[in-house]
């Protein structure tokens, strides 16, 4: 399994499209930790809200803002992972259907 590490801070609406586009993943071997560095409410809503209808499991951390400190909110996120594999992404980024298959598929020297 794969553990997405989803760092974001303050950017609902460009963090909604990122988990629009982990939502059409073809392969839903993955979980998803959302490392929010002291987002406000706004955030939280958004993710309480998707994560009703989301394929996969999802997890939101949350630190107080205290000033940029995304490592120490991805440190957390690590250590809540239950993949055999770590996937950093930020908030703002849009993936292709097939982002977590290809973690998951097995190289040519394996075969």
């Amino acid at each position: 399994m794969i553990s997405v590490l989803l760092a974001t801070y303050n950017w609902p609406q460009a963090l909604k499209l990122c988990l629009e586009s982990l939502s059409t993943q073809t392969d839903f071997h993955f979980e998803i930790i959302i490392a929010d560095d002291g987002s406000t409410t706004d955030t939280k809503d958004l993710i309480e809200v998707t994560q009703k209808n989301f394929p996969v499991k999802m997890t939101h951390l949350w630190q107080e803002d205290q000033g940029f400190r995304k490592t120490r909110i991805l440190n957390q996120a690590i250590h809540a992972a239950s993949g055999e594999y770590l996937v950093f992404l930020d908030g703002d980024c849009v993936v292709q259907p097939d982002f977590c298959l290809l973690y998951t598929s097995p190289s040519p020297r394996d075969s």
